[in-house]
């Protein structure tokens, strides 16, 4: 994995700078950022870790080694996204994508019927939508703090996609 810092030379140019090139023990496919003092990784080891770098303190091996936390998953996580307190991890072939919420700690699961590629979080936080393998547009309702479960409940379900005359393989696309 590569780090860089943006470094800006005047008002019109900016440049790359890479700070450091920190080789992992395990394959990580997708990174996250809260673009402040955290990153998250997802990968082989069928977890995401979220790492503290906020102390200002190189960043190394020795810095990702501890994780501050772990959600995980039966396969490889391909995807991360950041959304405001939410860490939104997709895996390989789980047909669940997961929410982590950075302030309460707790983790949200919405089931889709084939393995997810995408997804998005509304503005407030309330509603989920995911696509997935199947051709299909899933929205949710995200739990509330206080809901003792932690499935998100489905709004609807929407095919996005028309079935071909003559299919060209396994996948609707």
């Amino acid at each position: 994995m590569n780090v860089y810092s943006i470094e800006t030379k005047d008002k019109s140019r900016k440049e790359l700078k890479n700070l450091t090139k920190v080789d992992l023990d395990d394959e990580v496919f997708a990174i996250a950022s809260n673009s402040q003092d955290q990153i998250a990784l997802g990968g082989t080891t069928n977890k995401v870790d979220l790492h503290n770098l906020g102390d200002g303190s190189t960043i190394g091996k020795e810095s990702l080694a501890s994780p501050a936390l772990g959600f995980n998953f039966t396969s490889s996580v391909q995807r991360l996204q950041w959304v405001g307190r939410f860490i939104i991890g997709y895996p390989e072939t789980d047909f669940e994508v997961q929410m982590y919420d950075t302030e309460t700690e707790k983790v949200f699961k919405f089931k889709n019927e084939a393995s997810p590629k995408s997804g998005a979080l509304d503005p407030l936080g309330q509603y989920f939508a995911s696509t997935a393998l199947d051709g299909h547009l899933t929205i949710f309702k995200v739990p509330n703090e206080e809901s003792e479960s932690i499935f998100g409940t489905i709004i609807k379900r929407i095919k996005i996609t028309k079935q071909k005359q003559e299919p060209f393989g396994t996948f609707p696309f």
